[in-house]
């Protein structure tokens, strides 16, 4: 992701991401293993707050992060393999969503900063393809940022 400074506390980011799904399920007593891949592109404002009072934004080496945005979302391959057979099916349609993150950032130099938190993302409509719609609830993952400052 691409991040634009909007306010001393504020980012607007936006980027490209692939993310996998991996998921087991049970139907009629027989169990298959799925493999979800998307491409994703994403739109977030990201906020900072400095943990300690009295240290200066631009010095401050510890941030509360949270963010909030939106996504666009295409299922680029679902695999679905059982006892008796695998399917592979492409391209299955597009779809929007929301996601929220909280985390803390550690600045380590002027130019190189980690975050590690935790992100809820959810989609608001169902992708459609060939009358098979589906959706994503929602989906919690913990991550972990490494960011450049140019």
């Amino acid at each position: 992701m691409v991040a634009m400074k909007m306010s001393p506390r504020w980012n607007l980011a936006s980027g490209v991401g692939f993310l996998q799904f991996d998921a087991n399920q049970t139907v009629v007593g027989d169990t298959e293993s799925i493999r979800n891949s998307y491409l994703q592109i994403p739109l977030r404002f990201t906020g900072d707050y400095n943990l300690f009072k009295g240290a200066e934004p631009e010095d401050a080496k510890i941030h509360f992060n949270i963010g909030l945005g939106v996504y666009a979302n295409t299922l680029l391959n679902e695999e679905k393999v059982n006892t008796t057979a695998t399917t592979d099916t492409k391209n299955l349609g597009w779809n929007f969503g929301i996601a929220t993150a909280i985390g803390v950032r550690f600045v380590l130099t002027n130019t190189l900063h980690i975050g590690l938190g935790l992100e809820s993302q959810n989609d608001l409509t169902k992708m459609k393809k060939k009358e098979v719609e589906q959706r994503m609830e929602q989906m919690n993952t913990v991550y972990l940022k490494f960011g450049l400052k140019f």
